[in-house]
């Protein structure tokens, strides 16, 4: 019954939904340790990918939590990782039918969050080495080509998070608080300075670029509680949900349409589906579980429309970047 009416509610949504978005992957501890699953859009049961995953999140090693946000590759055949195994938090691969898991830092320290580059080659990663006796360490944005070795980007002795790509692959998105407050910056691979786009005094974090690299959606508190905004690139800031819930990690649909995003306005962590618009709010994962960090697999093809990408010079001109 209840996937009934989850098909009910996906197709009210939108009636191609099915047919026009591809799965949407999120992390659940529904069987009692946080996985991942995949679940398709016309509303059958979620497909578990990983077992015994050993997800973690940013307070890793000592509270694993749900809100390790994964990544798939370009093609959508393998998905990238935080996972506590060992005794150490590092960014493992896995291919999508699932197999042997493969891990890219094999490093000491916190490593997670990872996000593939669109060209496939690179993952940019949150890296935080341990610190020395009586000191406190940050952490950093990181770059990695698989079985390679790390690049950090971003440079700085305060805490850098939460790397999201550009469709292009020119800029990267990331949280930060060097300026004293966590605002939501811009840079390029190849580390030059970043530019603050959003620049208030909440708590702006978990940046997610648009198919067509035009929009940033973020989580902000700067209603007081955690709510989705939209940064235009060109100009221009919209809230896109009004609750006094806790609404987080923010996922754009690879056609445009809708955002993925965590919330707890139900009384427990679920995954919602809302048009781009503010319209059309679905409960998409329901279950009583803890379900959170939601990632798209991405599509085979770009849709035929154009692109519009974001220059470097658009994003300096842009009168909410300062």
């Amino acid at each position: 019954m209840r996937h009934t009416l989850l098909l009910c509610s996906l197709l009210a949504l939108s009636p191609a939904l099915a047919q026009s978005i591809p799965p949407l992957s999120f992390v659940s501890d529904r069987n009692g340790s946080a996985e991942i699953y995949l679940a398709e859009m016309d509303g059958t049961p979620p497909q578990q990918l990983t077992f015994d995953s050993g997800i973690a999140g940013n307070n890793a090693p000592t509270t694993p939590d749900l809100t390790a946000r994964m990544s798939w590759s370009p093609d959508g055949e393998q998905v990238a990782f935080g996972a506590h195994r060992q005794g150490s938090t590092d960014i493992y691969i896995m291919p999508r039918q699932g197999g042997e898991l493969f891990n890219i830092t094999p490093f000491v320290g916190f490593n997670g969050f990872p996000a593939w580059s669109p060209d496939g080659r690179f993952i940019a990663f949150v890296g935080r080495p341990p610190p020395a006796p009586g000191m406190r360490t940050s952490t950093e944005i990181y770059l990695i080509e698989p079985g390679g070795s790390p690049v950090e980007i971003s440079q700085s002795p305060t805490s850098d998070t939460t790397p999201a790509w550009s469709p292009d692959g020119h800029f990267i998105a990331f949280a930060s608080n060097r300026q004293g407050d966590m605002d939501i910056y811009l840079t390029d691979p190849f580390g030059s300075e970043p530019v603050n786009l959003t620049r208030d005094p909440a708590y702006d974090v978990l940046p997610s670029f648009s198919p067509d690299g035009s929009l940033i959606a973020f989580a902000s508190y700067r209603d007081g509680n955690s709510d989705i905004f939209i940064l235009d690139l060109a100009g221009g800031l919209r809230q896109l949900t009004f609750d006094p819930a806790e609404d987080s990690y923010p996922a754009w649909s690879p056609d445009g349409s809708h955002i993925a995003f965590v919330s707890d306005r139900d009384g427990n962590q679920e995954v919602y589906l809302i048009n781009a618009d503010g319209s059309g709010l679905v409960n998409f994962s329901q279950n009583p579980g803890f379900d959170a960090s939601p990632v798209w697999l991405p599509m085979s093809q770009q849709t035929a429309t154009a692109i519009k990408q974001a220059s470097w010079g658009q994003v300096k001109n842009n009168p909410t970047a300062k």
